[in-house]
């Protein structure tokens, strides 16, 4: 049987105990969730994007340096845990 979100997060600040204590997130890629999680757990994807619009449309903050996310699978099990180390903002 697979972690919850809260199990696998309390397993990852066991192994890294400078996260403890910090709030983190636990989303999947929107496409193939199974293939990008795969591909993030193996290195191979490092980053990724989102329209700028959806934000203000969903009134939600823009990431920010430093935040951490717990990655799911199509399934909503938890994959890897991932931190966010720059953010660029651009318009055309």
């Amino acid at each position: 049987m697979a972690d919850t979100v809260e199990q696998y997060w309390r397993k990852f600040i066991e192994a890294f105990p400078e996260y403890k204590g910090m709030k983190f997130e636990a989303w999947s890629f929107g496409v193939d969730e199974d293939e990008l999680a795969k591909l993030v757990k193996q290195g191979e994807k490092t980053a990724t994007t989102s329209g700028y619009e959806s934000y203000k449309v969903e009134e939600e903050p823009l990431p920010k340096v430093g935040e951490v996310s717990v990655i799911l699978n199509e399934r909503g099990h938890p994959q890897c845990v991932i931190q966010t180390t720059r953010v660029y903002q651009t318009t055309l």
